[in-house]
C-alpha cells in the first residue's frame, strides 16, 4: 500500500519536467505466519525529471535535446547474514528466519539523455546518448565470501551504462 503525487509540464516554450514521489510499504506473510518487509520495500521514491528541445535546421524541423533524470529512493532490504554457517560453508548463508530485516541506505542516482532528431518529409532519423547512473552510485550486489580474509564481503559496484542509439521512423 501507498501513495503517490506526480506533478507535470508537457513540452511547451521548449521546456518540460515532471516531479513525483512515492511513498509505500510492501511486504507479504511466509509460510510461519510472520509478516516481513519484501526486498523492494524501499519505502519511498522521489524522481525529477526535466528536458529542454530547442529547434534548428532552415524550417525549424529538427530537434536538438537533453534532459536529466534524478531519483533519490530508499535501499532493498536484505537478509542478515548467519556468519558461523558461512565461514564454514565458505559462502554466505543467510537468516531466513529473519528475512529482508535489514536494509541498504538510501540511493541517489542520475542518469542523462542528449539527442538529435533530423526529421525529413517522409523519415525521421534520431541519434541519442544516454548515460545511466551518472554520480557513480555503487550497486548492492549482494555478498561474498572473500578467500584472503576468510569473512563475508559486502559486493558492491558503480554501475555506468553509457548507451548510444540510433533510430529511424518512416
Amino acid at each position: 500500500y501507498g501513495i503517490e503525487l506526480t506533478f507535470d509540464k508537457y513540452l511547451s516554450k521548449e521546456y518540460y519536467y515532471m516531479v513525483n514521489g512515492s511513498l509505500f510499504h510492501s511486504s507479504y506473510k511466509g509460510g510461519d505466519g510472520i509478516w516481513r518487509n519484501t526486498r523492494y520495500n524501499r519505502n519511498f521514491a522521489f524522481n525529477f525529471l526535466f528536458g529542454k528541445e530547442w529547434f534548428l535546421g532552415k524550417n525549424k524541423q529538427n530537434v536538438l535535446g537533453a534532459n536529466v533524470r534524478l531519483n533519490y529512493q530508499g535501499g532493498d532490504h536484505y537478509s542478515p547474514i548467519n556468519n558461523t554457517l558461512s565461514l564454514v560453508n565458505q559462502a554466505p548463508i543467510f537468516d531466513e528466519r529473519n528475512a529482508f530485516s535489514l536494509q541498504y541506505p538510501s540511493a541517489f542516482t542520475s542518469h542523462l539523455t542528449a539527442s538529435y532528431q533530423m526529421n525529413k518529409k517522409k523519415t525521421s532519423h534520431q541519434i541519442a546518448l544516454s548515460i545511466i547512473n551518472l554520480t557513480k552510485y555503487e550497486e548492492y550486489l549482494g555478498f561474498r565470501y572473500n578467500y584472503q580474509t576468510k569473512k563475508i564481503d559486502l559486493h558492491q559496484e558503480p554501475v555506468i551504462v553509457p548507451n548510444l542509439s540510433y533510430r529511424i521512423d518512416f
